[in-house]
């Protein structure tokens, strides 16, 4: 009977071996699992925030094709420092457009801030002409404010028609300037 007693203790001690390497093994597995979801947890707000990162850029670049021509009438309106020659060529046309010759006498940056180009032309041809060339250049696409406006009629001289030249002096600020 001794040999049983001695049989089942060793039983029972196998069992409750078995039965704490079970548990260790039980909290390891526990363990491993809980890391592993920290990181899938960390993973999925990396990409939650990806995500919306990208939805954010998506979403800027479709507001910036919708403002493109916004932007680009915006532009059309504002002379660069590095440019001015197509305003100064602009304002040549308007000249072509009323049947005057206008020259250019003076372009000059101005030192002020905020940074003005300030033109000076005159042109020559009949009252009305220089009168639809004032409303032309009143009405042109940037800002600009007039500093002088003068009509000089010229006695001495007559077009064929017998109708009197007149000279027009113009300075102007050109305010929608931007320095690049």
């Amino acid at each position: 009977m001794k040999s049983i007693n001695k049989k089942t203790k060793i039983m029972i001690f196998v069992s409750i071996l078995l039965c704490i390497l079970s548990f260790v093994f039980y909290t390891y597995c526990i363990s491993f699992i809980n890391d592993k979801n920290k990181i899938i947890d960390d993973l999925e707000v990396y990409i939650v925030s990806q995500t919306k990162k990208q939805s954010e850029i998506n979403s800027l670049k479709n507001e910036l094709k919708k403002t493109t021509d916004k932007r680009e009438s915006l532009s059309s309106h504002l002379v660069l420092t590095s440019n001015v020659v197509k305003f100064l060529e602009n304002v040549e046309s308007l000249g072509k457009e009323s049947n005057t010759e206008v020259k250019i006498s003076s372009v000059e940056f101005t030192k002020d801030k905020p940074v003005k180009l300030e033109v000076s032309f005159k042109a020559v041809g009949s009252f009305e002409s220089l009168y639809k060339l004032l409303r032309l250049t009143e009405n042109i696409p940037f800002e600009v404010e007039f500093k002088r406006v003068s009509f000089d009629a010229d006695s001495q001289d007559k077009n064929i028609l017998g109708k009197r030249s007149w000279t027009m002096g113009i300075t102007l600020d050109l305010i929608s300037i931007i320095s690049d």
